[in-house]
């Protein structure tokens, strides 16, 4: 026997233990006894998900495997004919290769383990020789493996540091308690460029410092041989579903490297304890088409085949609507024909009695457009150990106002963002879009409160209903749960016209909900009747709303007036439909509800659908 011979006999690992190999020799049929198995199997592979390599007799191949991802060689497509089984073992002396065979009546396959970097190229060996009739050496093959260390890290316990080989780095979990990385839509305008219109999402570079802290980190980290052969390379690539909606950038900003066209990009080996470090913004918030989840890979590839792939997974921190209870930053007004004292008046409040600012739109912009609440929605996006984001959500309304969120509000740390879709309705608009504070509500806590809105799901109810574009966007973000309710019932359909929240300190939730009665409008004019006011005007000299003439009636030509109180009947259907969802979804409680008399009288709406509106008159 030849000096190799003799160091096989020391040096032979088979599942790692002596005593499996001993085992192994007394079984007959590790191989097909004509030495090779049928070609009939099929395609089926019997490595299954473990890579397969080849390894040919009489030869040495060449593999690149990384660390802690097995390698798989189907010995039974090589094993030379009259062959009664085969030996594997590490040419190293079992320090830094684990070979495992397993065998069946129809194949033998090797297993192939290790997390033992490589310092040098092809410097792990593995041996596998086939004998015959009483142990006479048939063949052989060797396998030189080079072990390299691959790894896509990001911040997955969202601490401001990124994590080295987390194994929840593709996994997301809510709550304080929870894991997953996040990452900004870039809707934000860093650039001091006046004459830049756009958000940083919608170009293709990063403007500048600021625009860098609105991007996530990435690294790739390596360890092995300073270079990998020529014909493997390292790619990243963008899951399909997130590709439209992420760019990736070099660490710097400076090299646009993925983007919705550009879906693959080759990248170098860092080699030796190597990492690149890369950038990843979002182009969107979560919508019906997207859930917010982006997938970016790092592949290993040997001559355009992919034969490694680490992926880490990203969230995007949602668009979050802010309470009306919490304290004001900036008051908004618009500027419209006969506002003029009033802004004045509410300017000298603000700005004296609270101590905040007040901007307004001028009437050259928005052109007497006055309803700024149904144009704009505040909220906020947040990346833990960032400066959050302020964002404005601009309605689908075509008025005045419909420009200005981005030509004046748009800046660093205030982002934009619109869904404009044909066929929209006064139910897209904000004043019908709501979130109440922090609430507890069928078992679960909602810290940031729930959004509510208005739409026509009324049972048996044919009207208006809020766009699939609205609703899908608002039940996306996922953290605020969207509660609807009934409001297409109403002449504008808005849920602020029958309800809203005010503080109230000394209750148990620290608000209460003023919710519109004509129950109780109608008890309290009945009072008045039996107390002898019968005769008492009210609404003296003032006009109906939609130009529909006086609205001076007596108590008793109200309650004397079988079509009006008809119709507030049946609001008061809606009202009560609407109350016991609110109670149910926003956990409340009866007295935390104070009803506040309301009465409605009918109108046409611009759908020539017969509605209702409140019975607010005024000198208007």
């Amino acid at each position: 026997m030849n000096g190799r011979g003799v160091f096989l006999v020391f040096t032979i690992l088979i599942a790692g233990s002596f005593a499996q190999f001993d085992r192994f020799r007394d079984f007959k049929n590790n191989v097909e006894l004509r030495g090779r198995l049928p070609r009939g199997r099929g395609h089926a592979s019997p490595c299954g998900q473990t890579r397969q390599v080849p390894v040919n007799l009489n030869s040495v191949s060449q593999e690149v495997m990384v660390a802690g991802r097995d390698l798989c060689v189907d010995l039974s497509r090589i094993s030379p004919p009259g062959s009664k089984k085969v030996e594997a073992f590490d040419m190293n002396g079992g320090v830094n290769v684990i070979v495992t065979l397993e065998h069946t009546p129809i194949y033998t396959i090797a297993h192939i383990h290790s997390r033992n970097i490589s310092r040098n190229a092809f410097d792990k060996k593995v041996m596998f020789q086939f004998m015959g009739e009483k142990g006479l050496l048939l063949s052989e093959a060797e396998l030189h493996i080079t072990v390299i260390w691959l790894s896509l890290d990001v911040d997955v316990d969202r601490d401001g540091v990124v994590d080295f080989d987390s194994p929840f780095k593709k996994s997301w979990k809510y709550g304080p308690d929870g894991h997953g990385a996040i990452v900004f839509a870039n809707m934000d305008k860093d650039s001091l460029d006046p004459a830049k219109r756009f958000r940083d999402s919608d170009d293709d570079f990063v403007s500048n410092s600021n625009d860098i802290l609105d991007l996530s980190e990435i690294l790739v980290q390596t360890d092995g041989p300073s270079k990998i052969p020529e014909d493997y390379r390292l790619t990243l690539f963008m899951d399909d579903d997130s590709t439209p909606y992420a760019r990736v950038f070099d660490g710097t900003g400076v090299k646009k490297l993925l983007n919705p066209v550009d879906k693959v990009a080759f990248i170098d080996y860092p080699g030796s304890f190597g990492v690149h470090e890369y950038l990843i913004e979002a182009l969107s918030y979560p919508h019906r088409y997207f859930n917010g989840f982006l997938r970016l890979n790092l592949g290993l590839e040997k001559n355009g085949h992919l034969i490694f792939q680490d992926t880490v997974q990203f969230k995007v921190a949602p668009f979050l609507m802010t309470s009306n209870l919490l304290p004001p930053d900036i008051v908004f007004t618009s500027e419209g024909n006969g506002n003029a004292l009033f802004i004045d008046q509410l300017e000298d409040f603000v700005v004296n009695q609270i101590g905040i600012s007040v901007r307004s739109c001028p009437r050259n912009i928005c052109k007497d457009d006055r309803w700024i609440q149904d144009q704009l929605e505040f909220g906020y996006a947040e990346v833990p150990h960032r400066t959050p984001m302020s964002v404005v959500l601009d309605s689908p309304r075509v008025n005045g106002l419909s420009t200005y969120a981005d030509k004046a509000i748009l800046g660093p740390d205030v982002g934009f963002v619109d869904y404009q879709y044909s066929g929209a309705t006064e139910l897209d608009y904000f004043g019908n879009l709501e979130v109440t504070p922090a609430v507890y509500a069928n078992g679960t806590l909602y810290a940031l409160g729930r959004i509510y809105y208005g739409n026509g799901n009324y049972p048996g109810w044919e009207g208006r209903q809020v766009s699939d574009a609205l609703v899908g966007f608002l039940h996306a973000q996922v953290i605020q749960a969207p509660v609807e309710l009934f409001s297409d019932w109403l002449f504008v359909g808005h849920v602020d016209e029958f309800m809203t929240i005010v503080p109230a300190p000394k209750s148990t939730l620290g608000f209460k909900v003023l919710f519109a009665s004509p129950r109780l409008f109608y008890n309290i004019l009945n009072d008045l009747l039996t107390t002898g006011f019968g005769d008492t005007l009210l609404f003296e000299d003032k006009p109906m709303s939609f130009y529909r003439g006086d609205a001076m009636l007596s108590v008793s030509e109200i309650l004397d007036n079988d079509e009006l109180y008809e119709t507030n009947v049946k609001c008061m259907e809606y009202l009560d439909y609407n109350k016991a969802v609110i109670l149910k979804d926003f956990g409340l409680q009866e007295d935390d509800i104070i009803e506040v008399p309301a009465l409605y009288d009918t109108v046409m709406g611009r759908d020539n659908v017969l509605r209702v509106s409140g019975y607010f008159p005024s000198k208007q």
